[in-house]
């Protein structure tokens, strides 16, 4: 029965079914089955055959984690540079957002459109998810601090209100900017959708897609999209996209995909030299480019150092080497049997494997695991005399996942000790600005 309801999900989602998943599936049907006082094949075969609400498994299963300015450099891209041209050639462009998960993307989106000068009322933001549940929080736009691990201080204090313990609701202006549509993309898009989209944000949809999904979902893209719309995925996802749009690169650091039948990207595209805002700047100096180097970099995938694999292939062993890219590609069985494997030598690697597990489980939001690990990882690196030792920047990592975990269950006293051992690390940590005071 446990097979068929992975067809049945893969059916149902598109989503490909792999070793890396099928422990979330187990825990879901045990969770629900437990909840339901059955058994877990009779809650299994209910689910297939739809005589209890299937929806809510699949909200269970699929509902993802985000958090705000995740692809910061490719919306600052859209509504600098490629918006503005649209909008004075009196088009109103429309944005969608797929999946959305919580909001966070549609909503960092339509905050750095009122930053490049652009009036909301001036667009259409659309974001969709096959999660309910996502939905339902997006409209209701409340955040808890974890949220905002990559979000400015300026940000949430211009467009978030504290309403309750570690809850933030997100300005009026902002929600009602967002039009939230629950729809599974496979089957409803066409119903919901018309042709012309101008930009399309799909990051981290197909790495969870099996093929017939991926090419299924890439043709419903060429219909809707306009024939110069941008469309942005994840790095991981661009090796699937290639089959069916071409690839550009804008500002020698971001990838757009494009129609095959779209014109070459020219500046009548997308102005590098003028872009509208707070005060109309035109021709900006080239010392002073608005998107610099260092902001141009691919944001990574959560709060943690953005340094860590690059730092552990210079100086770590081959095995944690494997193990931080397998985490860095999502693989994370195959990074979670090797950090285990490591753990079970008893080798002067451990508290790097620790860290690494830790990271894992608090990207999963497994939050008792990431917290049991992280504070492990700690405990043997204050243990060991000799050897190899965790950096100032693995510390930082593990003091701010702690903190924002203890102070997510309510332990504020003891969260405020590892956000002032951060804090003494570096003043200038983005968790410091979710201490709760």
């Amino acid at each position: 029965m446990f097979q068929s309801l992975c067809s049945w999900i893969t059916k149902k989602t598109g989503h490909h079914i792999t070793k890396d998943n099928f422990d979330r599936i187990a825990l879901v049907l045990n969770e629900l089955s437990k909840e339901n006082g059955i058994s877990e094949e009779e809650y299994a075969y209910k689910v297939i055959n739809e005589t209890i609400e299937s929806q809510y498994f699949i909200d269970k299963y699929m509902t993802t984690e985000s958090y705000f300015m995740r692809y910061k450099p490719n919306m600052e891209l859209v509504a600098r540079q490629f918006l503005p041209n649209l909008i004075k050639k009196g088009i109103k462009p429309h944005i969608l957002s797929i999946p959305c998960a919580r909001g966070e993307e549609p909503y960092s989106m339509a905050m750095l459109l009122i930053d490049a000068g652009i009036a909301l009322n001036k667009v259409d933001i659309s974001a969709v998810d096959i999660s309910k549940y996502c939905i339902q929080t997006a409209q209701k736009g409340e955040f808890t601090s974890y949220s905002f691990r990559r979000l400015p201080k300026s940000y949430i204090q211009k467009y978030f209100r504290k309403t309750s313990r570690n809850i933030y609701t997100i300005s009026s202006d902002i929600r009602s900017s967002v039009k939230f549509i629950q729809m599974n993309v496979l089957t409803d898009a066409q119903t919901y959708f018309s042709p012309g989209i101008n930009v399309l944000f799909c990051h981290n949809l197909f790495i969870y897609f099996n093929r017939t999904a991926i090419d299924k979902t890439l043709k419903l893209f060429e219909y809707l999209m306009d024939d110069n719309g941008w469309l942005f995925v994840d790095s991981s996802e661009g090796a699937h996209v290639e089959k069916r749009f071409k690839r550009s690169i804008i500002n020698d650091s971001i990838f757009v995909y494009r129609k095959y039948n779209s014109g070459d990207l020219k500046k009548s595209f997308y102005d590098t030299n003028t872009y509208i805002g707070p005060h109309i700047m035109v021709s900006k100096p080239k010392e002073t480019s608005h998107l610099s180097k260092k902001t141009q970099k691919k944001p990574i995938k959560s709060f943690f150092h953005k340094k860590t694999v690059s730092r552990q292939i210079n100086n770590f062993d081959q095995e944690i080497y494997e193990a931080n890219t397998a985490y860095e590609a999502k693989n994370f069985s195959t990074a979670i049997n090797i950090f285990e494997s490591i753990i079970k030598k008893n080798s002067s690697n451990e508290p790097f494997a620790r860290l690494g597990l830790a990271k894992i489980h608090a990207d999963c939001e497994n939050d008792l695991e990431a917290l049991e690990n992280a504070e492990y990882a700690l405990k043997l690196d204050q243990q060991a005399m000799n050897g190899k030792k965790l950096s100032g920047h693995d510390k930082e990592d593990l003091y701010a996942l702690i903190a924002l975990i203890l102070q997510k269950k309510g332990i504020i006293q003891k969260a405020q000790y590892y956000f002032s051992q951060l804090k003494q690390l570096n003043s200038n940590h983005p968790a410091l600005i979710m201490e709760e005071k």
